[in-house]
């Protein structure tokens, strides 16, 4: 009974899969979707992504997000701070779309306000808009070519998009940026799986844990791919890891 309800579990582990997949191809919000991203991702505005370790759980709209500094000398500059601060505000009521056009008010003042680009391509995002988050991110790696995040969020967006060579091209420039990029081989983890190469899914993610050995969704997604080559037993492991992970960061502390 014992290997039998091993069977059972990893075949859940296949349905959650196939629900996955099938969320992405029709662009659903999910979970696992959402870990790299956004992002996770990796994204400062849903709080759910820091890109190095996803985080499953998800704050409110507008966590994390800082305003501008307010002590700009030029007119114009100043206005900028200011739309884009309005943005924030919006933001953390949970207004993206007064956020949306705040920031954009910023950029037309100030056409080379990064962070403005950046919390907009984060914004469009989170709306699904990828194809407008796809310009702002290539914007702020046009403004920053050193914004290893913003070049790794590219390829989370190609991701999206299905477009899986192309997400897996920019995922590797960032890491040429910065090599230690755990979610950038999340992404790259998650492109070669859909794309049915498992072995090099299976480094990707190998690569992101040897980063961050607690990182949930590549042990996941690293489950996956091994259960994608036919080797169960690696497959096992790596979800009763994923799971005893998941566990404690879903326990609570005592009261």
């Amino acid at each position: 009974m014992h290997r039998f309800q091993e069977l059972s579990n990893l075949n859940d582990r296949k349905i959650q899969w196939v629900a996955w997949t099938t969320s992405c191809r029709h662009g659903m919000a999910n979970l696992f979707v959402r870990a790299t991203v956004l992002p996770i991702l990796t994204l400062s505005l849903i709080g759910g992504l820091n890109h190095g370790c996803s985080k499953p759980s998800q704050e409110p709209v507008g966590a994390g997000l800082k305003p501008a500094p307010t002590s700009v000398t030029q007119d114009s500059d100043n206005d900028a701070a200011k739309h884009f601060n309005t943005g924030i505000e919006s933001a953390k009521k949970g207004n993206l779309d007064e956020a949306i056009t705040s920031w954009k008010k910023a950029i037309e003042i100030d056409p080379k306000f990064i962070k403005a680009h950046n919390y907009l391509a984060r914004s469009y995002y989170t709306k699904e808009r990828f194809d407008d988050a796809l310009s702002e991110y290539k914007t702020v790696t046009e403004l920053d070519p050193a914004d290893a995040m913003a070049q790794a969020s590219i390829g989370f967006v190609y991701r999206m998009k299905e477009m899986y060579d192309d997400a897996i091209a920019a995922c590797n420039k960032a890491l040429q940026t910065d090599p230690r990029l755990a979610a950038a081989y999340n992404c790259i983890g998650l492109s070669y799986t859909q794309k049915k190469m498992y072995a090099e899914a299976v480094n990707a993610f190998k690569s992101a844990l040897e980063i961050n050995p607690n990182y949930a969704d590549a042990l996941f997604g690293l489950g996956v791919a091994y259960n994608g080559e036919g080797k169960t037993e690696e497959s096992k492991q790596a979800f009763e890891t994923f799971d005893k992970i998941k566990d404690k960061t879903s326990a609570k502390p005592a009261h």
